[in-house]
């Protein structure tokens, strides 16, 4: 892939794991207090590892890294589409400790 302006030859990048679980979070529509109060560390923690995500990808905003993800990450897509089919995706707002989001039982 090459920059338009420049012609420089750009490298894409793998979000790292932490990064790439931020992302899951978020592509699940969680917000970055939400996120925080899953793993245990701040908003602003959370804020920065999507910051951080776009230099590894290649990006500019959220969307984009979602979206690069979801159609060069077979297993991001999967786990997404699954959790979203499961009802999983956004918790009644209730976030319970600091563990996963609590699966809808229906």
């Amino acid at each position: 892939m090459t920059d338009m302006e420049t012609g420089a030859t750009l490298v894409i990048g793998k979000p790292t794991p932490s990064q790439r679980n931020v992302l899951y979070y978020t592509a699940l529509g969680l917000t970055a207090y939400e996120i925080s109060r899953l793993r245990g560390v701040s908003a602003h923690c959370i804020k920065n590892h999507r910051i951080d995500s776009y230099v590894r990808l290649g990006v500019y905003n959220t969307a984009e890294a979602i979206s690069l993800l979801m159609v060069t990450d077979q297993d991001f897509f999967d786990d997404v589409k699954k959790a979203i089919l499961e009802g999983a995706h956004k918790p009644d707002s209730q976030l319970h400790g600091r563990g996963e989001p609590k699966l809808s039982t229906s």
